[in-house]
Order: C-alpha cells, then structure tokens, then sequence
C-alpha cells in the first residue's frame, strides 16, 4: 500500500527545495497526486529516486565558472548590472537605459532604439501559437540579416529588440510612446497602456535584463564563442529560454493564480539564491494591492516567476505573456554577454567524460 506525502515532506525526504522537486515532475521523474490545491507523492517515488542519486557518485550536475563584468550574483538576495543594485533601479530606470549599461557600462543617453522597416516585416510575419514561438522564429529569420562584430552588438540590440517586439499581434491599443515598454504593453494586454501600468512593465523589463550564467545566457556565450551573428546568440538564448524549467515557469504560475491554488511552494525559493529572489522582492514593492498580489507576497520567498505571473494575472494578459517580457528583457543581457564572448573567440570545447559501454573489439 502506498504512502502519499505532502510536498514538504517530499522536499525533507529527498533534500531539495519545491522548485527541485517540481523539476523532477516536469521530467516526469515523480508523479503527483492533487487533492485540492495541494499535491502529494508517493513514498516510494520518492525513496527510489533518492536510491538512484545516492547510488552515482556523479550525478550529472556540471558546474562552469566564466569571467564576466556583466553582472555579479549575490547567493545571499542581491544582483548588480556592473556595479548597479538593480533594486535601486526598478522603477527608475528605462529598459533602454538598462540594456546600453549592460553592453558599454555607459550611462549615456542612448540614440535612438529603431528597427528597419525590413526587420518590422519579417518579425511580423512570424508565426505561432505562442509568443514566445513567434519570437523565436522571428530571431531566426533576423539572424541572416544581423552584422557579425563586437561593434554591432549594441546596433543590432537597438534594432532588434523593437523588430522582436513587433512580432507579437498587437491585442490593445498603439501608443504615442516609442519606449520598449509602450510598444510592448498593448501586445500582452487589453487594458490601456496608462502611466503606472507601463512603469510596472518597464521595472519588470529591467529586472529581468539579465541573471548572470542563467542556462540561456551560457547558450547564448556557446553561440558568440563560434563567431554567430548577434541575433543569432539571441536565437541561441530563446532556444534554451524555452525549456519547461526556464522561461515557461511564469505561465505555470499564471495557470496555479487562475485556479487560486493555496499551494504556490513549486516558485517559492531559487535556486542560485540562500536568500530572497531580489528581482521578486523589488516587483512585488511595486506592484498594486490585489487579491493576487497578496498571494504572492504571503507566500514564503516567491521567486521572480511568481511575481512575474502576478503582473501577468492582475492585467489580464494573454497566455504566455510572462514568457515574452522576460525573452524579450533577457535579449538585453545575451547580447552584452555575447559581446564580452566575441573577444575571446572559441574557448568552448568542453571533453566527455565517457560512462558508456566499451569499444567492440
């Protein structure tokens, strides 16, 4: 007869935080049993995973450490942008602004951001049932078309990310505002793109920019390390951006705030992080007081996912929403690290440790 814990115990038993765990189910490794809005597992799913990972002395986990002045890490709750808190930013700060720090380290008053009237036609040709499929495709057919240089990365980002915002079906009402932010706002939503409104997305943009050696930003440096165009390396990132246990996590939390789950442990906690996500605790400061909004903030060290799923749920944005401000914000970041990979061209070639069976004689 089997015995069914809660998610708690499941964590306690198998020495892992809730956003582990619920990995080991998108894997398809543990299969939960919902009763209400909780989940509960099987003892014995449990038992025999924490056999698997006892008996290998290596577990498959792979650890990289690359020089970067884009950005530090703090394990402790804190990120900084080159030096800069960016919970001192949020909220101050245009993306724009953002992104050309993140590729020069010059707060300068950036030209202007511009896509050509070929780009705007090729993104908004793209198509899928997502928007994050819709940008991928368009990175893909801008990518032939982006210049190949240290030099043109600031150029291209300038460009490029307005033609990838112009991939996404416009679904509210266009906007004066030629800012990142207002041009975005009325491809995720309905509501009018009002001054808070917009500030809210553009803290989020800034938030999002970039988080070091996340898996898509080590994509993105694999790529720039062969020489890609920039766009390129931003194909590279999306790619890697759409995992399951990367840039979908905020439309799984949007569906469990739909549903009103009680149980939002799976985005509590990150796993770089020993303290409070930074880029959550700065969002949910400047998000308004909604029954959602409280949710989150009650729940025990939301990570970014849930505070981005928030924004999305409390302005009735389209599925999926959450996935396209953070691919689109994290374009930023690539790019800046694809920069400082162009300078040192070729240094990803990694050996495999071989496990398989022997050579046939």
């Amino acid at each position: 007869m089997s015995t069914w814990v809660s998610s708690e115990e499941a964590c306690e038993r198998l020495g892992v935080r809730p956003q582990t765990l619920y990995a080991y189910v998108s894997r398809g490794r543990l299969t939960p049993r919902r009763e209400g809005r909780r989940s509960f597992f099987d003892v014995r799913e449990l038992d025999d995973l924490a056999a698997r990972g006892r008996r290998s002395t290596r577990a498959g986990k792979l650890e990289v450490l690359i020089d970067t002045e884009v950005t530090l890490l703090d394990r402790r709750g804190a990120l900084y942008y080159r030096g800069v808190d960016v919970r001192a930013i949020a909220g101050s700060w245009s993306f724009e602004r953002t992104a050309e720090w993140l590729w020069s380290g010059k707060d300068e008053d950036p030209p202007r951001w511009e896509a050509p009237s070929d780009w705007v036609a090729l993104a908004a040709a793209a198509v899928g049932d997502r928007p994050a499929d819709r940008l991928r495709v368009a990175a893909a057919a801008l990518g032939t078309v982006a210049e190949q240089s240290v030099d043109a990365v600031a150029t291209t980002g300038r460009a490029l990310i307005p033609a990838l915002v112009a991939a996404l079906p416009r679904v509210g009402r266009a906007t004066d505002d030629s800012s990142i932010a207002a041009q975005l706002w009325p491809r995720l939503t309905a509501g009018a793109a009002t001054s808070d409104r917009l500030a809210l997305l553009e803290a989020a943009l800034v938030l999002l920019a970039d988080h070091e050696m996340a898996v898509s930003t080590v994509a993105a440096r694999v790529a720039a390390s062969a020489w890609a165009s920039p766009a390129a390396c931003v194909l590279a990132g999306l790619a890697a951006h759409s995992g399951v246990l990367h840039g979908a996590e905020s439309t799984h939390a949007v569906e469990a705030l739909r549903r009103g789950d009680a149980d939002l442990s799976r985005w509590c906690g990150h796993i770089v992080y020993e303290g409070d996500d930074p880029r959550s605790t700065a969002l949910l400061e400047l998000l308004p007081d909604t029954p959602v909004s409280r949710a989150v903030r009650a729940s025990e060290r939301p990570n970014v996912d849930l505070a981005l799923a928030a924004l999305a749920v409390d302005h009735d944005m389209i599925d999926g929403a959450g996935e396209a401000i953070f691919a689109i914000a994290r374009t930023a970041g690539w790019l800046a690290h694809a920069a400082e990979e162009y300078e040192r061209p070729f240094r990803f070639r990694p050996r495999a440790s071989y496990v398989g069976a022997p050579p046939l004689a």
